[in-house]
């Protein structure tokens, strides 16, 4: 298995699937005939059962070979959304510290969809492509302000010592909640894209002119 093999595998386990498309957005886009060269790439993987495929999406959907993630799963939909936001947020930066639904504490707190740091600032993702009620909304930003005053988050290490910061709910959504909160800062966007024109001074700019300017986020 060589290197780009490996890094499409720790993709896979990272994001549980992915489609055709984004495997090629993230492994071969560079190359001069990038869906012959991933076509053959995975198929070689699927051969040597390393990766297994959800025929029923067109083109494939790509898993590792144990997942246990059944064909007609909706979470399946659900996670090549949180995909699609990771591959958004690359157009302007690299993400670190990227978690797909990490377990910040047990069962019945916050379970965010992503949490990574992304221009130097901590978010954790929510990404709601169904629509919900307003009460079910705050709920879930309440127990963020649960998690906000048991100050687990502290202890992160990515937290600076000399400045611990809880990290920005951004929810992906098309629609915009009446929610408010005291001790959390919460943003509603429809996708990346509108999250960097709320904060960026040049909202015409192309994405390319943005990362060559060196533009960062700051959210006071």
């Amino acid at each position: 298995m060589n290197k780009r093999d490996k890094a499409i595998l720790d993709d896979l386990i990272r994001f549980r699937v992915l489609s055709r498309n984004q495997i090629i957005t993230l492994h071969f886009s560079h190359l001069k005939n990038p869906v012959s060269n991933c076509n053959l790439v995975l198929k070689r993987l699927q051969d040597r059962n390393y990766i297994r495929s959800y025929k029923s999406f067109q083109p494939y959907v790509y898993a590792p070979y144990e997942s246990k993630i059944k064909d007609n799963s909706q979470k399946i939909f659900h996670f090549l959304s949180i995909v699609d936001t990771y591959i958004e947020l690359t157009k302007y930066d690299t993400p670190s510290n990227v978690l797909i639904e990490p377990k910040f504490g047990q069962k019945g707190t916050i379970e965010c969809d992503m949490f990574c740091l992304f221009r130097n600032t901590p978010f954790m993702i929510e990404i709601q492509r169904n629509q919900y009620s307003e009460k079910v909304m705050q709920s879930k930003i309440e127990r963020y302000e649960q998690f906000y005053l048991s100050n687990i988050w502290q202890q992160f290490h990515w937290q600076r010592q000399n400045k611990k910061v809880f990290p920005i709910v951004l929810m992906i959504t098309d629609t915009h909640y009446q929610i408010t909160s005291e001790y959390i800062k919460v943003v509603q966007v429809p996708n990346i894209n509108s999250l960097m024109n709320m904060f960026s001074p040049m909202k015409k700019a192309s994405t390319s002119n943005l990362a060559k300017q060196g533009i960062k986020i700051k959210i006071n």
